[in-house]
């Protein structure tokens, strides 16, 4: 039997990627959740984090994956995020200007949205570790 399971990550502006794997770790609001063969079915919500993936060969991949749903069922996880983004593709200066930006927005106390800028600092702190390696 194998112990693998096909991951299905769909994001905005790209095709979508699929793969047989033996794990995808990200994160929902209550930390760090591991997906291999044989889980029970799940729907959870997920945070800005950079996502890792076991490779079939064994080798490990890690991802930025933005906000989004992963489903799991029948072996086969459904990743849908808002943005992903391999650690080459990441612009590490660009990262830290929206860094910037949110943290200004942050300590601006006049009519922002707050929960905007906070994504927007979440997203562009994952990034960073990231590229960062």
């Amino acid at each position: 039997m194998s112990n693998l399971i096909k991951l299905n990550i769909i994001a905005p502006g790209r095709g979508p990627i699929t793969e047989e794997i033996i794990s995808l770790i990200t994160e929902n609001s209550s930390g760090q959740i591991e997906f291999m063969r044989g889980h029970t079915p799940i729907i959870s919500s997920t945070i800005p984090t950079i996502s890792r993936i076991k490779t079939a060969n064994g080798e490990e991949k890690k991802i930025f994956t933005a906000t989004g749903i992963v489903r799991v069922k029948n072996n086969i996880i459904d990743f849908i995020v808002d943005s992903m983004n391999y650690q080459e593709e990441i612009d590490l200066r660009r990262a830290e200007e929206s860094k910037e930006r949110a943290e200004k927005r942050l300590k601006q106390k006049d009519n922002i949205d707050v929960l905007r800028a906070e994504k927007s600092l979440a997203r562009a702190i994952a990034r960073i570790r990231l590229a960062q390696g």
